[in-house]
């Protein structure tokens, strides 16, 4: 584990935690937009996921910020396992993540702070844009309320956890990110912790575009990899977080909309939410 920037001996407000895989084309944008927040009260924690030949760790240590923290891990955790190794370092109140080829807008976490605040929330994301592959974007809605977004949870998952904030001592109380569910790099383990986050505490997200994200892999066997975990998570939020019996039913809507294109589940979504 190595530490090559000096830690600042005042506790910041807001620790970022940021996996980083094979990310050294996309790392250091990702970090610079959390560097070059507006607010300053924070420090970053990138963990790096050990793989052989990547030049992520020497482009990190070219970053003479204080407030970085980097974290090299000995083996290959997977996003689950960085997440959780970081958090585990983190000294803020208020936890955010950023994935290592995402970006945040420099106002981003000034803004869910004050969402946050402002509504009494544990749990905050903010709505995006999603990048796809040919280099297009695609805005990203959210439910924005509390009631909204506990009703409709079990349906389809209510944030971009590359947005989210939330409360450290709401994640300690619900366990974080679950280490049982690391096993390979599909497991759905943000969801899973978003279920229980919701359960229990009041979550919400800022009706603002407020960061960039990669769309995820087109591939068959991802999907298929992503429909089976998401199905996994959800009959394990009824049996064993409380949510209702009649909602084990959307356990099987990630396999019904395997077909759909994902422009058309995000235009379908986004007709929804306005709906409401």
């Amino acid at each position: 584990m190595s530490q090559p920037h000096d830690t600042p001996a005042k506790k910041p407000l807001i620790s970022v935690v940021m996996p980083a895989y094979r990310s050294e084309k996309t790392v250091l944008r990702a970090v610079n937009s959390i560097l070059a927040q507006s607010h300053k009260d924070l420090e970053l924690i990138v963990v790096h996921d050990a793989f052989p030949g990547d030049g992520t760790a020497a482009l990190l240590a070219a970053v003479a910020d204080p407030r970085l923290k980097v974290i090299d891990s000995p083996q290959c955790l997977g996003p689950g396992g960085a997440r959780r190794l970081g958090v585990s370092h983190a000294r803020g109140r208020y936890i955010a993540v950023q994935d290592a080829d995402d970006f945040s807008y420099p106002e981003r976490l000034a803004v869910q702070l004050e969402f946050m605040r402002e509504h009494r929330l544990a749990l905050c994301g903010t709505w995006g844009y999603m990048v796809h592959r040919d280099g297009t974007r695609s805005e990203f809605r959210q439910a924005v309320s509390h009631a909204v977004i506990k009703r409709s949870i079990m349906a389809s998952n209510m944030f971009i956890h590359t947005t989210v904030m939330f409360e450290k001592a709401a994640y300690d109380a619900v366990g974080g990110y679950d280490p049982r569910r690391f096993k390979g790099r599909l497991c759905a383990e943000d969801y899973d912790l978003l279920l229980r986050l919701v359960q229990r505490y009041r979550a919400g997200n800022v009706p603002r575009i407020l960061a960039e994200y990669t769309a995820p892999k087109d591939d068959p066997s991802y999907i298929w990899g992503d429909a089976k975990a998401t199905a996994c998570v959800r009959c394990n939020a009824v049996l064993k977080y409380g949510y209702p019996f009649y909602t084990l039913i959307f356990g099987l809507t990630p396999f019904a909309t395997m077909l759909v294109p994902r422009r058309m589940k995000l235009l379908l979504k986004r007709r929804l939410l306005d709906d409401r």
